[in-house]
């Protein structure tokens, strides 16, 4: 399977469906861990690194995200991608 753009190989990455994994070393892109205040919900975003402080990824409806963890993209997939069978 041969996949391009940030939310295509991290949806087949998280599904399993990838071998091998080439990431460009300049890609600029944050991985966001996010918990929903009220409910405990987990949810992921990836963005542009300049863009983390950015509000939108703080709100979920009505209900406050709290900010669980931050890393580089590069940096994640470089310690976690053999959780996913690459």
């Amino acid at each position: 399977m041969t996949v391009y753009g940030l939310e295509d190989t991290m949806r087949a990455l998280e599904a399993g469906s990838l071998e091998t994994i080439m990431v460009y070393e300049g890609a600029d892109f944050t991985r966001l861990s996010l918990k929903n205040k009220d409910t405990d919900a987990l949810t992921t975003v990836y963005c542009k690194s300049d863009d983390t402080k950015n509000p939108k990824y703080y709100k979920e409806g009505i209900h406050d995200r709290e900010l669980v963890e931050s890393a580089p993209l590069n940096e994640w997939i470089t310690e976690h991608y053999t959780e996913f069978g690459c």
